[in-house]
C-alpha cells in the first residue's frame, strides 16, 4: 500500500537534480547537487529544503553539522545556526581531500594519506 506521494521531483524542484552523493541521517536524506546545494528530503521522500552548499561532490553529516571540503579547505556548516567555519588545517601539504572522523583528521595528499589528531567542534 502507498504511503505518500511526492509527485515528479523535477516538477516540484524547478529543475532536474544532478546527485552526486548522499547520506542519510536521523530519518532525513541528504543528497549533493554540485550546481544546487544539498537537497534535503524526509522519511517519506518529501523535499523539506536545499542546503545552499553548492560546488562540492561530497560531505558527511554529522553532530549537527555537514562536513565538506572545498576551495582546499575543510569547512563545517551548522544545521541550527547557518554558519560555515574553515576547519584549521595543517600547513605545507598540498590536500586534495579531507574527513573528520571520530577527532581525527584524515587529508588526501598526491603521495599519501595523513592521520591527525584534532579536537572537533
Amino acid at each position: 500500500r502507498q504511503l505518500a506521494s511526492t509527485g515528479r521531483i523535477d516538477q516540484l524542484l524547478g529543475f532536474t537534480p544532478h546527485p552526486t552523493h548522499m547520506q542519510e541521517l536521523d530519518n532525513w536524506l541528504y543528497v549533493s547537487d554540485p550546481d544546487e546545494g544539498i537537497l534535503v528530503f524526509d522519511l517519506f521522500a518529501a523535499y523539506y529544503k536545499t542546503i545552499p552548499i553548492t560546488g562540492i561532490e561530497r560531505f558527511e553529516v554529522r553532530d549537527g553539522a555537514i562536513y565538506f571540503f572545498q576551495d582546499g579547505v575543510l569547512q563545517r556548516y551548522d544545521l541550527r545556526s547557518f554558519a560555515i567555519d574553515p576547519l584549521p588545517m595543517p600547513e605545507g601539504h598540498t590536500v586534495l581531500d579531507a574527513r573528520m572522523e571520530r577527532g581525527r583528521l584524515y587529508l588526501r595528499t598526491p603521495d599519501r594519506i595523513l592521520i591527525m589528531r584534532v579536537v572537533e567542534p
